[in-house]
């Protein structure tokens, strides 16, 4: 119950009082004013049992009472509220808060350090800062709560557990201890080792400009990133230079600008590393970013990646656009970028738009450190790539020994819009050597699925292409390419479905061999195409088991110096080959298998009329082939010499007339019974009858 105004202030008196007469005053005056009190209580109290008493008097002073404590006492009432809600946290009570905190602190241990985030950036980079500083070798640092921070500096034996924080990682233009960097790594670390995080989650301004990478390591060693690491709305997550054994879980990247700087190695938007050795990463995923998932390449010094175990790749892009001036532009974002890595193995790969799905190119190692070797990928899915080839292999100064030794298990791809021109490919090679990959599926793709230029030593297992469709800038749709001097190249299977447009096949063909040498293909079946087999500008030393060809122009297009061409066995309706301007080939009757005897080849030309070449290189039993003989004519031409030819013709029947001109020396004709035969050609005067 409160004490009257007037009762406080005799009290007061009383209490204070120096000498004896005040003191006796002060006491005799609060025995009166208490007495008055008293006799008023009494009063009231009498007023109400005789029924005297004004309640709506009282009534009025109780409610005027209450009135003065609320505006005495309410403001402070609502910032207890609010500094109570706070405290409280996520909890349902202040009581339960407590309770937490006091579990948590009971749970650390003499090496562990608990750090509180204020969101504040000066306040947590230097609470942050001390901590690190001040932690003994082998502390853990257990940070709860939301932290600003520009830069802390790590040293070695050190670990975060960050399962209860959130790094706010501040670009430098929000800076306030040193905006000197145009590039910020908020957690750096240089030249230490033993340093563990445990599932950060780091968080980035979000905006366009920004140019924050979470995670820095430089000259270090033994990094574990223990659980997810999820890095949003900011430019980078990890870039490692020259650092050594990072071992990881889950690197998650979202929305993520991936900056681009060639001098500070900024390529990737979730990890970028450069001189690196000794990496094992379980799982690396991004989704939304506008650079690399992950970029592999050299350093100053020249070193590459060496190495690197990642067990799969996600990379998911859903804004992408065509247009590079859009906003919502793609950009270059490459699911996996390698320019300087060897021995790299991964174990799938999927990617859902964006640029591409690998990237592997190399310039000259002398000067930049690039070389892509000894590459180990089981399986690619990609679906709805933009921009560029989903799968590219390539040397861009025509060397084969910088990309080399690079095994592919499956590559299946999917409603992809890449390629740029007929010159390339979804899955394109370029002055590389002994690459393997076991199946290539492709499915409603623009322009050709694998092309393959100037390589040496590639095999293909097995590709089916269904639904290659071309445009305005790309006239052809080719399931499989060799050309540019591609050498060595091995082929099991072929399948090509293609697609029609207007009742025309254009120049769609399973196979173009077009330049190629020493090519064996085992098996090639087309549908809806221009040919099964293509071969132009002087393709030599190629070798097909068997051809099928269904609803196609031609089963073949042999033409332009095609030399030592074996096809075993051909089948299907249309033309079966195109032609033969100049050179050989051998092809083998349809559906039949035989072997060459003694080298020698068959020549087949249907657009021929007249006698086959006098000039030439050829081979002691070439046989040259007329398409469409008739009766009394030559079906075939045998050469009797090697070098210069020497043709005998194979006469079918005999002619029925001699009228006309001889087609050649000893040709033979019957009339009415009469046998003749042709001792020149010059005029009809040559045929002489045959007598006794």
């Amino acid at each position: 119950m409160a004490v009257p105004e007037n009762i406080e202030e005799l009290a007061y008196e009383v209490r204070n009082a120096i000498h004896g007469s005040e003191v006796r005053e002060a006491i005799a005056s609060s025995m009166e004013a208490t007495a008055d009190v008293a006799d008023w209580s009494r009063q009231v109290a009498q007023d109400i049992i005789d029924g005297k008493f004004d309640e709506g008097k009282l009534a009025t002073e109780i409610e005027n009472k209450l009135t003065q404590l609320e505006q005495d006492y309410a403001p402070n009432l609502t910032a207890l509220e609010t500094e109570v809600g706070d405290a409280r946290g996520n909890k349902s009570s202040l009581v339960e808060r407590l309770n937490s905190t006091d579990l948590e602190l009971a749970q650390i241990t003499k090496n562990e350090v608990l750090v509180i985030g204020f969101q504040n950036r000066v306040t947590d980079t230097n609470n942050l800062q001390s901590a690190i500083d001040n932690a003994p070798e082998g502390t853990k640092l257990r940070l709860t709560g939301k932290f600003y921070i520009e830069r802390v500096y790590l040293k070695s034996h050190i670990t975060f557990d960050l399962r209860k924080a959130t790094i706010l990682c501040e670009s430098p233009s929000n800076w306030t201890i040193n905006e000197a960097d145009a590039y910020t790594r908020t957690f750096y670390m240089s030249a230490i080792e033993n340093v563990e995080f445990i599932e950060g989650v780091f968080e980035g301004t979000g905006l366009a400009d920004d140019r924050t990478t979470s995670i820095y390591g430089k000259d270090s060693t033994n990094i574990r990133f223990s659980g997810k690491q999820t890095f949003k709305r900011l430019s980078h997550g990890v870039q490692l230079q020259d650092c050594s054994r990072i071992n990881g879980d889950t690197l998650l990247g979202d929305t993520l600008n991936g900056e681009y700087d060639v001098s500070l190695g900024l390529r990737a938007a979730v990890i970028s590393a450069q001189g690196t050795t000794s990496v094992d990463i379980k799982s690396i995923q991004s989704y939304n970013s506008r650079k690399d998932v992950i970029y592999l390449g050299s350093t100053s010094s020249l070193n590459p990646c060496r190495d690197w175990s990642v067990g799969s790749i996600v990379s998911e892009v859903t804004y992408a656009s065509k247009v590079e001036s859009d906003p919502d532009w793609l950009g270059a974002s490459n699911a996996l970028h390698l320019r300087s890595v060897e021995n790299l193995t991964i174990g799938t790969v999927v990617v859902n738009g964006g640029y591409t799905a690998l990237d592997m190119q190399a310039t000259t190692p002398d000067t930049t450190g690039d070389r892509v070797k000894n590459v180990k990928i089981n399986n690619v899915v990609a679906r709805n790539i933009i921009g560029r080839d989903p799968v590219i292999l390539s040397s861009s100064n025509g060397d084969q020994s910088i990309v080399k030794n690079i095994e592919i298990g499956t590559i299946q791809l999917m409603d992809c819009e890449a390629v740029t021109s007929t010159n390339t490919a979804n899955v394109y090679l370029n002055s590389v050597s002994k690459v393997k990959i076991g199946t290539i599926i492709g499915n409603n793709l623009l322009g050709n699925l694998y092309r393959t230029n100037n390589v040496i030593d590639v095999e293909l297992e097995t590709e089916i292409a269904t639904g290659l469709y071309r445009n305005s800038s790309i006239l052809a749709a080719y399931a499989f390419m060799a050309r540019g001097g591609s050498k060595n190249v091995k082929v099991g299977t072929i399948f090509f479905d293609g697609l029609q447009v207007d009742g025309s096949n254009s120049l769609d063909t399973a196979c173009d061999l077009s330049g190629a040498s020493n090519v064996n293909i085992d098996y090639i079946k087309a549908k809806n195409a221009l040919a099964g087999l293509s071969t132009i500008n002087s393709a030599s030393g190629i070798q097909v088991g068997e051809v099928i060809a269904d609803d196609c122009d031609y089963i073949m297009m042999i033409r332009d110096n095609t030399l030592d061409l074996q096809v075993n066995s051909y089948h299907g309706a249309g033309t079966i080959i195109e032609e033969v301007r100049s050179g050989s080939a051998y092809v083998a009757p349809r559906e039949n298998k035989i072997s060459l005897v003694r080298k020698s080849r068959i020549i087949i030309n249907p657009q021929w009329a007249g006698n086959p070449p006098s000039v030439g290189n050829f081979r002691q039993g070439d046989r040259w082939l007329v398409d469409k003989p008739t009766e009394g004519e030559a079906v075939e031409w045998v050469n009797m010499t090697d070098g210069t030819p020497s043709w005998f013709p194979v006469q079918v029947g005999s002619k029925r007339s001699v009228s006309g001109t001889p087609s050649f020396v000893g040709q033979t004709a019957v009339v009415s019974g009469i046998a003749y035969i042709a001792t020149g050609t010059s005029s009809n005067a040559d045929w002489k009858q045959i007598t006794n």
